[in-house]
Formats: structure tokens, C-alpha cells, sequence
């Protein structure tokens, strides 16, 4: 926007096994100036029409469980609660364990 990246979006596959290799975990970042304008929903939509374009029929998203505006947008984009995971990563610079939210999203093309 004006020259400058408001965000970024990749896949990253989820799996080495073959039988896997339509699943991939969504990583989203939308810079702080431009949260809330609608550029992590166009993000998500735009990964989601290239990834069925390119083979992939589920998209996992693991997202830390006190991010709500994160877990609102995905919820909001179809993505569904899986559930929790408990202290799956260790924050170094909070000095604490994060909990995990794991959310994923199916094709309507399988």
C-alpha cells in the first residue's frame, strides 16, 4: 500500500509424507499501520484461491490462543477450532509458556 508491504502470507507444508502433501500451515503478518483495514482477510482469501489452484485441500493455521484479533479473523474466513495446545512453545523474551490455538480449513473442491 503506498509503496510499503502492509503484510505477507505463506504456506508452509505441514507434512514430508506424500499423502499429506495437500495440507499446509498458513502464516499471516499484517504490519501494525495497517491492521484492521481489511488486509489479513484479502491475504487469507487470495492464499486460499491459489492453494486449491495449486493442490492443497486443507489449510492449518496454529495461532497463539490470546491473539483474539487473529482467531476472530480466521474464525471469520471459515477456519474452524480444533482445539488447545498446552504450552507448545516457549516465549524467551515473555519468559512464559504460549498455549496454541490449531485451527484448519477444508476445500470445498475435495
Amino acid at each position: 500500500i503506498d509503496g510499503k508491504i502492509a503484510g505477507w502470507i505463506a504456506l508452509t507444508p505441514s507434512f514430508a509424507r506424500a499423502i499429506y502433501s495437500g495440507v499446509a500451515e498458513i502464516s499471516l503478518y499484517v504490519h501494525q499501520d495497517y491492521q484492521r483495514q481489511g488486509v489479513g482477510r484479502r491475504l487469507v482469501q487470495a492464499m486460499e484461491e491459489e492453494s486449491v489452484r495449486n493442490g492443497i485441500w486443507t489449510l492449518e493455521a496454529l495461532i497463539f490462543e490470546d491473539n483474539l484479533p487473529s482467531l476472530n479473523l480466521f474464525q471469520s474466513c471459515g477456519f474452524n477450532l480444533l482445539g488447545i495446545r498446552q504450552k507448545l512453545g516457549y516465549d524467551k523474551k515473555l519468559n512464559k509458556w504460549r498455549n496454541v490455538a490449531f485451527l484448519e480449513k477444508r476445500s470445498n473442491n475435495i
